[in-house]
C-alpha cells in the first residue's frame, strides 16, 4: 500500500504544476509563515482583498505569482507583495491565515532550506509522505495480526479515489484529513469487533485521531461521527471492556486533548468565518440548487482537479462508481442488520450534513461545499462494506485474486485518465504553464509510474493469500501381514 501510494503520488506531483493545486498558494504561504514563527490566531485583513496578511519569503511569492494571477478569485495582495518585511520577507494575503498551524508547521519546516518552486515541492513531498504512511497504517490495521481483513483492504483501496490521491499530493491539509480518517475507521472497527492486538489498535486509533481532530475545522465532528457509526455497526460490548484498560484510558485522554485543542483553535481563530473578499451567495433559491449539489458532491468525491469545477473524464466516474456499486451492493445483501444500518447512516450523513451546512451558509458563500470535505466520513461506507464481506467469507482465494486484478486495472484506468485530463488543461501551449516554468512530464513517464502504483495497490488487496497447491498423489502402501 505504501509503495503503491508513493508511485501514484509521484505521478500526480509531476502532472500538477507548482501552485496549481486548489488554493495551493494560500496554503504554501501559511506553511512558510508558521515555520518562521507565526502561530497567531489573528491576522490583519485588507478591505477588498482575498485573505489576511502573513509574512513569507519574497521568492515564494514570486514563484506563485503566475498561477495566482491566472485565478479568477484572487486579488492583488494575494499574488504580489503588499509591503516589505525584514530579511527579504514580504507580507501577502492568504485565505488559510486562520487555519490550525500544526500541519503547516511540519510541511513548512521541511521546506525551509529551499526557495521558490523547490520549497513548494518540498511541502508537497512532506504532505504526500505523511498521507501515504497513514493509508499504509490503515491497510495494516485492517489486516491485523490474525491475517484476515483482505476484503476490508479492498474497501480501503476502493475508497482511494483519484481525488484522494491528488489531495494527498497538494500542500494542503485535506489529504491528511482523509488519510487519518481511514486509520480511525480501520482501528476503531477492529477494536469494536474484538480484533487481536488491542494495544496496537489503540495506538493506531490515536495516531489517526490526533491529526484528524486538528488539521481542519470539521475534524472533531468527523471523528465523533466515525466512532458513533462504528458503535452502531458493532455494538458496545468490546468498548465497555476497553474502558477498564489503562492504555485505553490513556489513548482516550490524548484524543480528548487533541479534540479540545482543535475546537479551541477554531473558536479563537474563527476559521469558518468568510474572508473579507468572499463572494455573496447566488440569487437562486438554495432549495432549487440543493438536489444538483448532492450529485455534484458524489462526483467530486471521485474526481475534480485541479479545481473543484474541473471534472474528471466520464470513464473515471464510470469505473469508480461501478466498483462502489458492486462492493456496497453485495455487502448490503450479506450484512447484519446493525452493519446495514451503519452503512446507511454513513450515506445519510454524507448527504444531510453538507445539505444543512449549505442551507445555513448559502446567503453568505453560495454553494461552497465540496464533496471531499465530508469524504472522511463517506469513505467509511466502503471500508465497512469490505469488513462485511470478510465476515461473510464470500469467495475463494481465486475470486479475491481476480478482485485484486480488477482493482489494479480500475485504478490504472481512472488515475491515468485523470492525470492526462490535467495535462490537457495545463499543457505547454497554455501561457500559465510557460509563465510558471513548469517542467512538463512525458505522458509515458506518468503512465508508467501510475500503472506500477496500481499494480502495487492491487497486490495490497491479495497480500498473504496462499497459493493453491496440489498435493502429491502417493501410491497406497501395500498391506503387510506378519506371521503369514
Amino acid at each position: 500500500m505504501l509503495l503503491g501510494m508513493l508511485l501514484l503520488q509521484a505521478a500526480w506531483m509531476l502532472v500538477v504544476p507548482a501552485f496549481r493545486g486548489l488554493d495551493e498558494h494560500d496554503h504554501a504561504y501559511k506553511a512558510a509563515a508558521v515555520a518562521r514563527g507565526d502561530w497567531s490566531t489573528t491576522h490583519e485583513g485588507l478591505r477588498g482583498q482575498w485573505g489576511e496578511l502573513v509574512e513569507v519569503p519574497r521568492d515564494l511569492v514570486a514563484a506563485a505569482r503566475p498561477v495566482c494571477e491566472s485565478l479568477s478569485y484572487t486579488t492583488s495582495a494575494n499574488c504580489t507583495a503588499y509591503r516589505a518585511g525584514p530579511d527579504d520577507q514580504v507580507e501577502v494575503t492568504s485565505s488559510a491565515a486562520r487555519y490550525n498551524p500544526v500541519f503547516y508547521f511540519v510541511i513548512g519546516s521541511v521546506a525551509r532550506p529551499f526557495s521558490g518552486d523547490a520549497a513548494l515541492y518540498a511541502m508537497r513531498a512532506a504532505a504526500a509522505m505523511m498521507c501515504a504512511v497513514m493509508l499504509a497504517l490503515a491497510a495494516a490495521t485492517l489486516r491485523g495480526q490474525d491475517g484476515q481483513g483482505r476484503w476490508a483492504v479492498v474497501g480501503l483501496v476502493a475508497a482511494t479515489t483519484p481525488v484522494v490521491v491528488y489531495s494527498t499530493t497538494v500542500a494542503a491539509p485535506n489529504g491528511l484529513e482523509m488519510a487519518s480518517a481511514a486509520v480511525v475507521w480501520a482501528a476503531a472497527s477492529r477494536l469494536a469487533t474484538g480484533g487481536a492486538g488491542a494495544r496496537g489498535l489503540l495506538a493506531a486509533v490515536t495516531i489517526g485521531a490526533v491529526p484528524l481532530a486538528t488539521v481542519r475545522t470539521f475534524g472533531p465532528l468527523w471523528l465523533c461521527l466515525i466512532l458513533v457509526v462504528v458503535l452502531v455497526a458493532y455494538g458496545t460490548d468490546h468498548a465497555r471492556r476497553l474502558v477498564r484498560r489503562a492504555d485505553a484510558r490513556l489513548a482516550a485522554a490524548v484524543i480528548g486533548l487533541a479534540v479540545i485543542g482543535g475546537l479551541a483553535w477554531s473558536a479563537s481563530a474563527s476559521t469558518n468565518a468568510p474572508p473579507p473578499a468572499d463572494q455573496t451567495g447566488a440569487a437562486a433559491s438554495v432549495w432549487t440548487v440543493l438536489p444538483g449539489q448532492a450529485l455534484l458532491w458524489l462526483l467530486q468525491s471521485v474526481g475534480a482537479f485541479p479545481a473543484r469545477d474541473d471534472p474528471a473524464p466520464l470513464v473515471v466516474y464510470a469505473v469508480v462508481l461501478s466498483g462502489w456499486a458492486v462492493l456496497v451492493g453485495l455487502a448490503a445483501r450479506l450484512a447484519a442488520r446493525r452493519e446495514r444500518a451503519a452503512i446507511l447512516t454513513v450515506v445519510a450523513i454524507s448527504v444531510l450534513l453538507p445539505s444543512a451546512v449549505t442551507v445555513a451558509t448559502y446567503s453568505a458563500v453560495g454553494t461552497a461545499w465540496q464533496g471531499r470535505y465530508s469524504y472522511p466520513v463517506a469513505m467509511g461506507a466502503l471500508i465497512l462494506a469490505g469488513i462485511v464481506l470478510d465476515r461473510a467469507d464470500i469467495a475463494s482465494h481465486r475470486a479475491l485474486r481476480l478482485t485484486g486484478a480488477l482493482a489494479a486495472t480500475g485504478i490504472a484506468i481512472s488515475q491515468v485518465a485523470s492525470q492526462f485530463r490535467v495535462l490537457g488543461l495545463d499543457n505547454p501551449t497554455v501561457p500559465l504553464a510557460k509563465a510558471a516554468d513548469w517542467p512538463v512530464p512525458a505522458p509515458v513517464s506518468v503512465a508508467v509510474l501510475t500503472i506500477a502504483g496500481a499494480l502495487a495497490l492491487g497486490c495490497a488487496t491479495t497480500a498473504g493469500v496462499p497459493r493453491a497447491t496440489r498435493r502429491p498423489v502417493r501410491a497406497p502402501r501395500p498391506e503387510v501381514r506378519v506371521g503369514g
